[in-house]
């Protein structure tokens, strides 16, 4: 399994993971453009994200096809990303507390783009994102038809308890997670015996340790960020 660092914000980030030998690195395009291409290539294995986090945290929209081209833009620049992911959209929680809503959403992969090919193509690397809570035909869909993904929606869950200070909140929501994680474990395994195992699954945002050694034997690849907090909360 490759784990990749993510969250590098700039340039001053991409050269302290250089100097630190680390040789896998997840980006979204605006992180790109604020690291620079002679930085970027210098990792061995880079793999592009959409950008849709951003988008919904910053800008609090949900992606849509006008940044598409974004994407595109990159990839004409440089094709050596080892897979890119497919702009989705991200429903926004009801408020900074709560978690998405993914019920009675539509379609949250913007489908077929650019990128997408009528017929499985091994060589393509471009992948959907199902997101814990979303119907989950769409991961069945996905995991028959596209035989590569990722997994999602999970940042909040991964944190659990990480940031209350109320003893109670903090139990309930580390309950949460691990019950979340136990169910997800469940639903893979189901995948795997229902439609064997695909080419490639990847895992977002696995900031919780014990979780992502949970569902390591699932995935291919999987991405922290979690190599900040030595900086945010000085261990």
């Amino acid at each position: 399994m490759r784990y990749y660092l993510s969250g590098v914000a700039d340039r001053d980030d991409a050269r302290l993971l250089l100097e630190m030998g680390i040789p896998n690195i997840l980006i979204d395009p605006f992180q790109f453009w604020q690291i620079g291409l002679d930085l970027v290539r210098q990792f061995p294995h880079v793999a592009l994200d959409s950008g849709s986090y951003a988008i919904w945290k910053n800008e609090k929209r949900y992606a849509d096809y006008e940044d598409i081209p974004r994407i595109q833009r990159i990839l004409d620049l440089w094709d050596g990303f080892d897979f890119w992911v497919m702009p989705d959209a991200i429903p926004l929680p009801l408020s900074k507390d709560d978690l998405p809503d993914y019920r009675g959403s539509a379609v949250a992969t913007l489908g077929i783009w650019a990128f997408h090919a009528d017929e499985y193509d091994p060589q393509r690397r471009e992948i959907p994102v199902w997101h814990w809570g979303e119907d989950t035909t769409w991961l069945e869909g996905y995991w028959q038809s596209e035989r590569k993904l990722g997994i999602g929606g999970m940042v909040a869950i991964f944190r659990g308890g990480h940031r209350q200070e109320n003893k109670k909140k903090k139990h309930l929501l580390d309950t949460a997670r691990t019950e979340v994680v136990e169910r997800l474990v469940t639903l893979l395994d189901n995948m795997v015996t229902d439609h064997g195992p695909v080419d490639r699954l990847h895992l977002f945002a696995a900031n919780h340790v014990p979780s992502a050694v949970k569902l390591a034997p699932y995935c291919t690849s999987m991405d922290s960020s979690a190599w900040l907090r030595a900086a945010r909360y000085a261990y």
